[in-house]
């Protein structure tokens, strides 16, 4: 009986280093998923970010052009003049 035991000890023991090897990876495995996720959430937030300052330039730009046509067309018709600045 004492090689069967012997035996069994040794069985018992690889099976707990194998446990203790796969616990190991699998806390690996879940910190590298943590990190990607958060990198994920890091890159959508700044992608949301440009496409607000994107808005904000377009919108800008778009109101600076009507702005100057109305201006111009004040002027063509004889309005105001290229110096009021309407400051």
């Amino acid at each position: 009986m004492g090689l069967f035991e012997s035996i069994l000890g040794v069985i018992a023991l690889l099976a707990s280093l194998i446990g203790a090897v796969f616990a190991v990876r699998s806390k690996a495995h879940k910190a590298e998923a943590q990190h990607e996720k958060q990198r994920a959430d890091s890159a959508e937030a700044t992608s949301d970010t440009q496409q607000r300052v994107d808005q904000a330039r377009t919108e800008t730009e778009q109101r600076h052009r009507e702005e100057q046509r109305d201006d111009q067309i004040s002027i063509d018709a004889g309005d105001r003049s290229h110096l009021d600045n309407g400051w």
